[in-house]
Formats: structure tokens, sequence, C-alpha cells
């Protein structure tokens, strides 16, 4: 997941726990009657509209007061979700930091720099 989203190498743990979380969400054929885990626990199938490409491009909205004319918009990319509330776990390009939030913009398609195929 870091190699196709061409992220840093620390990013590592969230690329673990997004991709625990989505098995989690996926049926496996281990389980009886092909279901998840997540619905082998809590007996309610799964959702998975909230799921999105990791490591894509986001552009997501800060809402501290700020002057009129200030940036409001800052490009991040997606790193974690949160089913329960419908946050997602973004990475600030600019400022090196993580943050839950819930106004992004999405752009599935578009990563930080493509990856050339051999």
């Amino acid at each position: 997941m870091i190699y196709s989203a061409n992220l840093p190498r620390y990013l590592w743990g969230e690329a673990l726990l997004s991709a625990c979380y989505i098995y989690n969400l996926t049926p496996h054929s281990s389980l009886e009657g092909y279901i998840s885990p997540y619905e082998a626990e809590s007996k309610t199938k799964p959702v998975n509209k909230h799921l999105f490409i990791w490591g894509s491009l986001y552009y997501y909205r800060d809402n501290k007061p700020k002057k009129k004319l200030d940036q409001q918009g800052y490009k991040a990319v997606l790193i974690g979700y949160n089913k329960e509330t419908n946050i997602y776990k973004v990475w600030n390009l600019k400022a090196k930091k993580a943050l839950w939030t819930r106004n992004i913009k999405i752009f599935e398609d578009i990563f930080l720099k493509p990856i050339k195929s051999i």
C-alpha cells in the first residue's frame, strides 16, 4: 500500500491498520457461509460505502475560525478509516501530521507521484 501510494515508510503503521480494517470487512472462505469477520462478530453485514483508495489525494477543509480570504483547503492523503462516524484519517502533506476530518474532497485516481511500470 505504501509503495503504490508512494508514501514515506514511517506511515507503515497506518497502512497496517487500514489493511486489517479492510481485511475484516471482506468475506472469507474459511468462515462458514462465506462471511466477513465483522459479520461473524456483530451478526450484521458490513457497509463498504465509506471505503476509498488508501493513499490517494484528498483535500480537506479546516474548520478553525479564519479570516474571509485565508486558505481553508489543504492537500492530504487518506491513511485511515472510522466506520462509526464516517471520519477519515488524513496525512497533511505540508505540516506532515495526521488528523481526523469529515470535510474531504476525494480524488481517488490521483496519487502523489505515479509509479512507472517496469
